[in-house]
């Protein structure tokens, strides 16, 4: 089994609001043996040593029989509202770190690396960079959020990064972060359970209708938590864009159900039930559900692959879920 969608938060990670003399990023500080403290002005999360270190990481991929993770970064670390020049040496350190993960661990990790998107120009310097070092540097794409700082994903400035992306087979991780409205539905973790979900169809969405997938058909794109709200109103976009094509269709060369149907969409596996998985499975297609987790946090799968085994009884399109489709999706050229 391959694990796509987990985050790591590096151990070593410098407290840049020293070094740039800002309050902008998150720092950790140990707690005790077993959990460290992340802070951003105030504390933001407690996080266990499995989302630290590879060690830890490692004995519950063996229990929960993992053979590789995807890592990626916890979003929080996106930081696209600081000065992108620092951010281009933030995102330095991460890319580099997180590719010391799979140099350490070949067998077990493969990594997505992490962008400074609100600065097109910096983003392709670090992608070019990052290719002239591929022996040095092991990512098979990147992870970005699911707007800019509020920023959608179909504007133009971001058509070089997918045109780079795309012509070097590089997969692009779409997660919701910078959450629309998040200061009015801060009670009951409604950001977490309305606001993430809100963010995958508004990012969805934007990169359908603004044609993104005419303009960059080979373009690999995997959008985090099963698609979120957008596989449950999907029918209500595609009427949508049939009773107004003057609003919805000024951009893209078909109704959305069609970039469902033809293979231009991969999402994760991360629905919470079974009924939800096999919907997923209808829409985009059973050759593009990879299996994700949302390791090591809570709102999770706590126990990868189980979940998918216990929904499906075809065991050749479990395999697919489970890692075939990853695969595939590096390899296929």
């Amino acid at each position: 089994m391959i694990d796509f969608h987990t985050h790591i938060f590096p151990p070593n990670f410098p407290n840049y609001n020293k070094i740039f003399n800002c309050d902008k990023y998150i720092y950790i500080e140990e707690k005790d043996n077993q959990i460290s403290l992340m802070y951003k002005n105030k504390l933001f999360r407690k996080i266990d040593k499995n989302c630290l270190y590879l060690e830890d990481r490692i004995k519950d991929m063996d229990a929960q029989g993992i053979q590789k993770q995807v890592l990626s970064i916890i979003p929080v670390l996106f930081c696209y509202e600081v000065p992108s020049n620092d951010l281009y040496q933030v995102a330095e350190f991460i890319n580099n770190y997180i590719s010391s993960c799979v140099d350490q661990y070949p067998d077990r990790f493969l990594a997505l690396g992490t962008l400074p998107m609100q600065d097109t120009k910096l983003s392709l310097k670090m992608i070019n960079s990052n290719l002239e070092n591929k022996t040095k540097l092991n990512l098979i794409g990147y992870q970005i959020g699911s707007n800019i700082n509020n920023v959608n994903l179909d504007n133009e400035k971001f058509f070089p990064i997918y045109e780079l992306l795309e012509k070097n087979q590089l997969i692009l991780f779409i997660h919701p972060w910078n959450i629309m409205g998040e200061k009015h539905i801060k009670d009951y973790w409604l950001p977490w359970l309305v606001g993430m979900p809100a963010e995958n169809s508004r990012a969805i969405c934007s990169m359908i209708f603004g044609g993104i997938f005419d303009k960059f058909p080979n373009l690999k794109v995997v959008f985090a938590h099963g698609g979120g709200s957008f596989c449950g109103t999907v029918s209500r976009i595609n009427h949508g864009y049939n009773v107004r094509p003057d609003l919805c269709g000024q951009n893209c060369l078909h109704e959305p159900l069609y970039y469902c149907k033809n293979n231009k969409i991969f999402v994760d596996s991360l629905v919470h039930s079974s009924k939800d998985l096999n919907n997923i499975i209808n829409l985009f297609g059973e050759n593009n559900i990879i299996m994700g987790s949302d390791y090591p946090f809570p709102l999770g799968e706590a126990n990868p692959g189980k979940f998918i085994e216990n929904s499906i009884t075809n065991k050749d399109m479990i395999d697919k879920i489970k890692k075939i489709n990853l695969i595939k999706l590096i390899n296929d050229n």
